[in-house]
This record gives structure tokens, sequence and C-alpha cells, in this order.
């Protein structure tokens, strides 16, 4: 089982292999071939600290620290507004594939802008691109 906090399911389609670090990109590249590899994979959704951020260095403590005191809570925020757009609660354990099919049936790539708001990854327009593909054509992250 993997675990992931909410506002990583919108991370990993966009995940393009840069990153914070070596062995965060390679932490990161593992978790989404698994998914991509078993879309069956079953995901709990958790409340702080998952997978994705046990390879972080920005994670001290269990806290995420990336920009200073404040940033765990900050990125709590994004978790639950992410898991409210898709329908989903902390707690859940579900299949990678119907985690996606939330994503596709729930969000536009222009609701990044709002979920994503002061991400530094957001103005590469990587997330926006995975959440086209997704919606549009093509199933893979």
């Amino acid at each position: 089982m993997i675990s992931l906090r909410g506002h990583h399911i919108l991370c990993l389609p966009g995940f393009r292999g840069l990153g914070y670090s070596a062995q965060f990109v390679a932490n990161l590249s593992a978790l989404k071939e698994k998914l991509e590899r078993n879309e069956g994979a079953r995901v709990e959704l958790v409340e702080g600290p998952d997978d994705v951020c046990h390879a972080c260095p920005h994670l001290n403590n269990s806290r995420c620290q990336k920009e200073g005191p404040g940033s765990e809570e900050m990125i709590r925020v994004r978790d639950g507004a992410t898991l409210r757009m898709l329908g989903l609660t902390p707690g859940a354990r579900l299949p990678w594939v119907v985690i996606m099919e939330k994503v596709r049936g729930s969000l536009d790539p222009a609701d990044l802008e709002q979920l994503c708001r002061g991400c530094p990854w957001l103005s590469m327009g990587y997330c926006q691109e995975a959440l086209t593909r997704l919606k549009t054509r093509d199933r893979r992250l």
C-alpha cells in the first residue's frame, strides 16, 4: 500500500524526474512507476507526511519545512482542498485507478491555479499538461 497526502495525487501525474534531491527524485520515480505498472495498486490517503515526503530533504521531525515554520500547515490546507474537490477523505484506501477517475471527473487544468497556488512547480506547466492528457485521451500518469 502506498500512502499519499492529498496534493501528491496531483503531483504524481505531472512528475518529470525533477525534485529537491537525488534521493527524492529516485523515490518519486519509483512510486510513479509502481502506480503506472499497476493501476490497481492500493493507496491510503493520509494527513501529513506520506511515502513521497519520506525521501524529501525538507522533511524534519515529520513536518514539511520547505518554506520554514508553518509549511506543514500550508501543505495540509492544500491537501484538504484537493481531497474535498475529489470527494475523498483521509483514511480512505482506494485503488490508484479509482483515484485517477476521480481526478479525471472532478478537476480541470485551470483548477490547479487555485489548488496549487504557491507551488514552485506550478509555473512549469507539467501538472496542467498531465491533467489535460488524463482528461482527454491518455490514461497514463
